[in-house]
This record gives C-alpha cells, structure tokens and sequence, in this order.
C-alpha cells in the first residue's frame, strides 16, 4: 500500500485545483492556518521536479506530468508566493513542442542568439 505525506497531499489537492479552474492561480507559502506550505521537494511519492522556466525572478520552477496527457504543471516559487498553470505541452516530453505552443518568447530569444552568434561568428572569422 502507497502511503502519502502531507506535501504529497497539499500539492495534488492545488494540482486538482488549477486543473479544474483552467487558469493560472496564486498560493502564499504561509497558508489560512498559519502553517508553511510545504515544499514541492518534499512530497512523497514525489510528483514535482525541479526545473527551469522563463526568468521571472523567480525561486525555482517545479513541474509534474500527467499521464496519458500531453499538458502538464507548472509551479513558480517566489519568495513568499506559488504561481501555478497548466502547460499545454509538457517541457519534459516535449521542449520544442512546449516552446512553440507555451513560451514563445523564449524560442525566439534563443533563435535570436543563434542567428547574431552565427553572423558574429562570420564576421571574425572570414578572411579579409
């Protein structure tokens, strides 16, 4: 039999909540009954990773997966707060799918870097 700590718990009932409400939401990390809100890390069985996101000034980015779905969550950790959604594409299974559909901006910053570092790259190196 699976046993569930409480961060296992917290973080699957706000997963369920931004889910259902199908949009972005926001979680203090001291939650209504004075208690700190645990963190994504520690749930066990674990269901959020650490990963990376779009800068935002951000603590760090936790994800999960679904199963069977090609969305999944995403959680933004400030300072004293939790910016949750759902991706439409999942980064882990997908990075250039989630790019295109999630976080454009990002996918033309790196082109962007691409393309100058390549004509940068021409410039100092031809010969004259």
């Amino acid at each position: 039999m699976t046993t569930y700590n409480d961060a296992y718990l917290v973080w699957n009932s706000i997963i369920e909540q931004t889910i259902s409400t199908g949009k972005p939401l926001r979680f203090k990390k001291i939650m209504n009954n004075g208690q700190p809100l645990p963190s994504p890390g520690e749930t066990d069985p674990k269901i959020l990773v650490k990963h990376v996101g779009e800068p935002k000034g951000q603590i760090a980015d936790w994800r999960a997966s679904f199963n069977n779905s090609k969305a999944g969550f995403h959680a933004v950790e400030f300072e004293d707060y939790y910016e949750t959604h759902i991706d439409s594409v999942d980064p882990i299974k997908d990075p250039i799918e989630h790019l295109l559909k999630d976080s454009p901006r990002t996918l033309f910053g790196v082109i962007g870097v691409f393309v100058i570092g390549g004509l940068l790259f021409y410039v100092f190196t031809r010969e004259k």
